[in-house]
């Protein structure tokens, strides 16, 4: 329970060290963003509210990151695909734009396959 109350007290200075911890700073960079001591920063990790706070700004950060990439994927494959088929690209440029295009396809093949058969063993264990 004090653990709870001693991770309420500096909240403001918690979320400035959880965000610059889940954008991947050091403990001493989170310890400076919140105008902490290092020491400080080290003492709020292992309590669980802040670990479950990290863990949360951590997933925050991986989902807006996610959402970017997937706004770009469609424009990114329109571009490899490009120059693995038009002539003016080097012949190691379209090489490896044809070797990108085969290794994703079959990366989302396996992933797809996969969640299918994760998707079968979930409904046979709720049945």
């Amino acid at each position: 329970m004090s653990g709870n109350v001693r991770f309420r007290k500096n909240e403001g200075a918690q979320d400035k060290a959880l965000a610059a911890l889940a954008a991947g700073c050091t403990q001493k960079q989170a310890a400076e963003a919140a105008s902490v001591d290092e020491r400080t920063v080290r003492r709020w990790l292992p309590e669980p509210a802040f670990h479950d706070q990290l863990r949360q700004f951590r997933s925050a950060a991986l989902e807006e990151a996610l959402t970017v990439l997937a706004g770009g994927a469609t424009e990114a494959a329109r571009r490899l695909l490009a120059l693995a088929t038009e002539p003016h690209p080097s012949g190691s440029v379209r090489l490896s734009a044809c070797r990108t295009v085969l290794q994703l396809s079959h990366d989302w093949t396996v992933a797809s396959e996969i969640e299918r058969r994760l998707e079968l063993l979930e409904e046979a264990l709720i049945a």
